[in-house]
């Protein structure tokens, strides 16, 4: 009861403070930081910048003056290795039949939204709903909304074009989606008058890595009292402090994001002073995450970092919000998990109509890589994030404080259904979803850690005295959508749909020879080397395809050489049982009494390979793989794939 007392003691003075600041003329808190992070000195905050650098040194004084611990080392920013790339060259031109071209113009026909590093390609121009499922590696597609967009990517195009209704500035960083630029209206109707008349058109991009460099993300904590171990709880409360920077001489203020972790700060003050009076049971971990306009880099650093099987480890992230008319929505990679389910309730208690939205654009994404209960606060489509007309004074700070008290409400719930989940355990006989790490060992996760770090084509010969290790560690993995494997591996004919299923993306496996390490005794310990050679098809030791379903549901479809061998194959832990049906030999394996994954062998060419098959759907706890197919519905998937095309 402490504890609610507090909180109402803090609304009655935020309420007199806020009157008071009115009374003055002074800016109520979340305004003094907002006007902070938006002025013009930062310019736009963009990581790897002196402005991302001066934000990133005021939310530090912020936290210290809060009074937060330290997560790590002697100060709040902590560091991490930041990637990104540079646009070197981008051009749109139309070809007319009649031998005329028009040259589209960057920035105000056009920008890019999914990137290519370097793209050159000419296609024919398709419009219209009715023209998607004819698409090709060939054609080029105008969507009209992001209905159609969706559609378009899950088929076959060389890159799309979609209309929209502000043209955004998104960072430049890999994609394996199909490429698509955004058009304003003017280009669209353009496009769509002269449609018969248009002989092709064309898109170049070219992009450039930068060398990596350091940024900081800004972390401070409020420990908690629960032990170490099997029933540590953390909750991490984040925000983004990076926007996209300036360009053409305009500045992308990012005054959503900007407030976003205006009500982080405000978050933190409030809960430390209800920790001072009772001590929380979790320890809650606040966040200012930087680069996230550049593909998550600094919550997926702190996340690889964090995570632990040990601890319930649990995240609501403040992604935009604040902005006046914009519609407030939960993003989430499951939306049917209960943590975030209990927050749409509380929102709805408050008059937020929030929609849950099935999405992987935000901080919340890093959460649910490691399949983690995590959500983020944003704003419907259309907005104005992204724009020059994302400023300060477009922020309803009302709006602000609601979300402010909301959060504040729902963090002390979290922290008291933690506390009698521990007092109580006898109500909870079957703990946490355990994720798909929880079985490695330490050096299985240092080695996989570091595998992470390098680009495909690299290796190293990766040391760590303390674990005694010695392994010749490389990224064999050639992530490609199915329109660039195609082109760079014509001899594949892969399959477009299994079942219900769309083709999204192939990953190509190497045979680790085709690098050309050497002799593990002339490499550089912990030195990182690129191969030069080229890479060929018959080089590529197994084939991963990516196929997605209805809602969220995905089917790994992989195809192994017959020297490979699969993990569930070699393992004498997983159940499982060999079907002879329509002719066809195969193993389903069952976990928990639930079939998730079947092994087919086939012949082609004389050559024996080995195909797994792994769906994945959405359940109240992440994605958990559960085959759905019965034996004979199984075998008939089977019969009607193209195994030849495969290999």
């Amino acid at each position: 009861m402490r504890a609610w007392r507090a909180l109402l003691l803090l609304a009655i003075a935020s309420a007199i403070l806020l009157a008071a600041c009115e009374a003055s003329g002074e800016r109520p808190p979340q305004e003094r930081i907002v006007k902070l992070l938006t002025a013009k000195k930062m310019e736009g905050r963009l990581a790897g910048t002196a402005g991302n650098e001066e934000a990133v040194q005021a939310i530090g004084e912020e936290f210290a003056r809060i009074g937060l611990e330290k997560y790590s080392g002697d100060d709040y920013p902590v560091l991490f290795p930041y990637r990104s790339a540079e646009r070197r060259e981008i051009g749109l031109k139309v070809t007319m039949k009649d031998g005329s071209v028009k040259e589209l113009v960057y920035g105000k026909h056009f920008r890019e939204r999914v990137i290519r590093m370097d793209l050159d390609a000419t296609a024919e121009l398709k419009l219209g709903e009715d023209s998607i499922g004819s698409l090709t590696a060939g054609t080029a597609f105008v969507a009209a909304s992001e209905e159609e967009l969706d559609r378009a990517q899950k088929g076959s195009t060389r890159f799309i074009l979609a209309r929209t209704d502000m043209l955004k500035q998104y960072p430049a960083r890999r994609n394996l989606n199909v490429p698509v630029v955004d058009i304003n209206d003017d280009t669209y109707i353009f496009l769509k008058k002269k449609q018969e008349g248009i002989e092709s058109i064309s898109l170049r991009m070219k992009y450039e890595d930068k060398e990596e460099a350091k940024a900081a993300s800004v972390i401070g904590k409020i420990s908690g009292t629960s032990a170490s171990g099997p029933d540590h709880h953390v909750l991490v409360l984040s925000a983004p402090l990076d926007s996209l920077g300036s360009d053409a001489g305009q500045i992308y203020e990012g005054a959503s994001r900007a407030a976003a972790v205006s009500v982080l700060a405000g978050l933190a003050e409030s809960l430390k002073a209800l920790s001072e009076e009772r001590p929380f049971y979790s320890d809650i971990v606040f966040c200012a995450f930087n680069g996230r306009e550049n593909g998550l880099q600094g919550s997926q650093a702190l996340v690889d970092s964090l995570y632990d099987s040990n601890v319930h480890l649990s995240a609501v992230s403040l992604d935009a919000v604040g902005v006046k008319g914009g519609k407030l929505n939960l993003l989430t990679d499951n939306t049917k998990n209960r943590f975030v389910t209990s927050l749409a309730d509380v929102l709805k208690q408050d008059g937020f109509n929030a929609d849950i939205r099935h999405n992987f654009d935000g901080d919340h994404a890093s959460f649910g890589y490691y399949s983690l209960p995590a959500v983020s606060f944003g704003l419907e489509e259309p907005n104005s994030v992204r724009t020059v007309r994302d400023r300060a004074e477009n922020l309803d700070y009302g709006e602000l404080s609601r979300i402010s008290g909301i959060i504040l409400d729902f963090v002390q719930k979290q922290d008291e259904e933690a506390k009698l989940e521990h007092n109580h355990a006898e109500l909870y006989p079957f703990g946490r979803e355990k994720s798909m790490y929880e079985y490695q060992d330490v050096k299985q996760q240092l080695v996989q850690r570091e595998m992470a770090k390098l680009a495909f084509k690299q290796y190293e010969l990766f040391e760590n005295k303390e674990q005694n290790i010695r392994e010749l560690v490389s990224n064999p993995y050639q992530n490609m959508d199915k329109v660039e494997f195609q082109n760079r591996y014509p001899g594949y004919s892969l399959p477009q749909s299994v079942g219900r299923y769309s083709l999204r993306s192939v990953i190509a496996i190497v045979d680790e020879k085709a690098f050309g390490a050497g002799n593990l005794d002339d490499l550089e310990p912990n030195r990182i080397y690129t191969s030069d050679k080229t890479v060929e098809k018959k080089d590529i030791n197994e084939l991963s395809l990516s196929y997605e379903g209805e809602n969220g549901s995905v089917l790994f479809l992989s195809v192994l050489n017959g020297e490979g061998s699969s993990s569930m194959q070699n393992s004498d832990t997983i159940p499982s049982r060999e079907v002879l049906k329509n002719g066809l030999e195969f193993t389903v394996y069952d976990r928990a009494g639930t079939a998730f994954s079947v092994l087919y062998p086939f012949n082609s060419g004389g050559k024996d390979y080995k195909a797994s098959l792994v769906a994945y759907v959405m359940t109240d706890t992440g994605m958990s793989p559960k085959w759905e197919l019965d034996d004979a519905e199984t075998a008939a998937l089977l019969k009607g794939i193209d195994w030849k095309g495969l290999t």
